[in-house]
């Protein structure tokens, strides 16, 4: 009874296989394609893993270096030394101006005893490189340059600017020199007026220099160009950079103004 059984159970088997083959191997097919891409896609992973690790210590010693760099001493004397430039260029600069504005308050006649004192005091402890001393003294020194240079702004509007026996007339002289009180909607100014008739006066232009110049340019008083032209009269023209300014080193007595001078010599043609 069993063996029958079993050999009706084979026979079936075999009948169902044959009938069936087709889709059995496409079945045990697509098992064997989802085996092999299950197995490439875990070796991409491993592998990208292991790139992605790779990277991340590629970075880090990356890091570690540039730390180890910042922590040299030859780093740190470098931004030291940057720093300590930074601050030379800048309390330079600071010092400069100031010590031009000092001379242009010596210049107007102004007592600058006490701002040579602190102008002289910054500069030690700039020598000294002590920049945040020297920094407060040069804040205090720009304050007081300021209030010497506020007191040489005369009030438009005040009655008593008027010298004395000074004429008040709005009215220009008809020749010669004069000095007259002058009335406007914004106060009165004391002026000085040189008055002439060109039918009969000539007016030149006068230079120290010959040709352009650049460097150590000659430089004469006014009483000089009046004096060598038998002129009556003369009149400032350009400003010049004066030899006392430190910035102008490299550039004493030159001017950039365009000009013509009396003998037709053309100025500062090729810096315009």
């Amino acid at each position: 009874m069993s063996i029958k059984v079993l050999q009706i159970n084979v026979s079936k088997l075999n009948l169902f296989l044959k009938s069936h083959v087709l889709t059995l191997s496409t079945f045990f097919g697509l098992i064997v394609f989802a085996a092999l891409l299950i197995s490439i896609l875990a070796l991409n992973l491993n592998s990208q893993s292991h790139k992605n690790s790779q990277n991340l210590t590629k970075l880090n010693q990356v890091q570690l270096k540039l730390n180890k760099l910042q922590n040299e001493d030859q780093y740190k004397i470098n931004q030291s030394l940057k720093k300590n430039i930074d601050n030379i260029q800048t309390s330079y600069k600071t010092s400069v101006d100031l010590y031009q504005r000092i001379l242009d308050l010596k210049a107007q006649k102004q007592d600058t005893k006490d701002l040579d004192k602190e102008f002289a005091q910054s500069l030690e402890y700039l020598y000294k490189l002590n920049y945040s001393s020297a920094s407060a003294a040069l804040k205090f020194l720009i304050a007081h340059v300021e209030k010497e240079e506020a007191i040489l702004i005369v009030p438009t509007s005040a009655p008593n600017n008027t010298p004395q026996n000074v004429t008040a007339s709005n009215t220009p002289p008809s020749t010669g020199f004069s000095v007259q009180s002058v009335s406007t909607d914004n106060g009165s100014f004391t002026v000085e007026i040189v008055a002439a008739d060109l039918n009969s006066t000539k007016v030149i232009v006068d230079t120290a220099s010959d040709s352009d110049c650049s460097n150590n340019c000659p430089t004469l008083a006014l009483s000089d160009y009046i004096s060598r032209s038998g002129a009556f009269a003369g009149i400032n023209g350009s400003y010049f950079c004066p030899a006392e300014y430190p910035s102008c080193a490299g550039k004493t007595g030159s001017f950039d103004t365009l000009l013509m001078n009396k003998n037709k010599v053309y100025f500062n043609s090729s810096n315009n």
